[in-house]
């Protein structure tokens, strides 16, 4: 597809939403893309070998009512199932179905709001980055946003916005400054992009901006705007991480970007810089744990 810096309302955007039993979230995600001020967009939705009887029943009616309709006619959507691999290998049989010039990636219990895919391509063509992250808004919901919006508990709540840094690679060795999975790439400059395949590996995200953020042939650029809602309820996916042998080990798998990818030889000291930050804020608390003992001493 056209990836030109003409009219971006002319330009295929595929939408790779991946799902694993969250039937009612993932409707919530499908109507959020289908209301997009960008209509030219085909939805691929990867299920992740879903179990439970809720999905399923969502899963078929999309089929159902979707069957066919992505031939000529946008928005529309398409469902792969797939045995269940964990959410990197969803993600890559998304973008090898994708035929979109750009492509966005989207969590099923993640939100889009209405101009997401607009503002991430007006924001590509004109700095001509490569790969675009944003900003995103918290929801304390399993509701619809437009139905929490309405709900008395919402309403009193402070409006969480989350930020991240950006590409910094020097903050970013010790915690993801570098953006949110819920992110958009060009195809064109982007063929040998892929996500990270192992099981039960819940910072992805942290893992692959580092990665395209240190090969300078890419730009990577952050929009400082909320155009997604970011679900933090206890069902939501950043709550649910799978549990396998990796799992308490997976939190380290990052640092594969920066050993990998860093120039002048630099790779092999990022685990030792990461360990002396660890020591040095267990020095820390250890002496304010010492100081507040004293002082009750006092």
């Amino acid at each position: 597809g056209d990836d030109g810096g003409g009219d971006h309302g002319d330009v295929l955007v595929s939408c790779v939403v991946t799902h694993y039993n969250r039937g009612r979230f993932l409707l919530q995600a499908v109507s959020s893309l289908l209301d997009q001020t960008h209509a030219n967009i085909e939805i691929i939705v990867v299920d992740d070998g879903s179990t439970c009887p809720d999905s399923l029943e969502t899963l078929g009616a999309l089929e159902a009512e979707h069957a066919g309709n992505c031939e000529g006619r946008r928005p529309c959507v398409q469902v792969a199932r797939v045995a269940n691999n964990y959410l990197g290998a969803a993600r890559n049989v998304g973008l090898r179905a994708a035929r979109g010039a750009f492509v966005l990636f989207m969590d099923d219990d993640n939100y889009a709001k209405p101009h997401e895919v607009a503002s991430f391509l007006k924001v590509m063509q004109r700095t001509g980055a490569d790969i675009a992250v944003c900003a995103s808004e918290y929801l304390p919901s399993s509701l619809d946003p437009k139905e929490a919006f309405d709900a008395t508990l919402y309403r009193q709540e402070t409006r969480k916005i989350h930020i991240p840094l950006g590409p910094s690679l020097a903050s970013g060795l010790f915690t993801n400054t570098f953006g949110d999975a819920n992110l958009m790439l060009r195809r064109s400059t982007c063929a040998d992009f892929s996500w990270p395949e192992d099981d039960a590996y819940s910072v992805q995200d942290w893992e692959v901006l580092a990665r395209e953020s240190t090969r300078t042939a890419l730009d990577v650029r952050l929009i400082p705007e909320a155009l997604f809602y970011y679900r933090t309820t206890s069902t939501s996916m950043a709550q649910t991480a799978s549990v396998s042998s990796l799992s308490q080990f997976s939190d380290r798998l990052y640092m594969r970007s920066f050993l990998n990818e860093l120039p002048l030889g630099l790779g092999p000291l990022v685990p030792y810089i990461v360990q002396l930050r660890e020591e040095s804020l267990q020095i820390e608390q250890e002496l304010e744990a010492s100081e507040g003992k004293n002082e009750m001493l006092r």
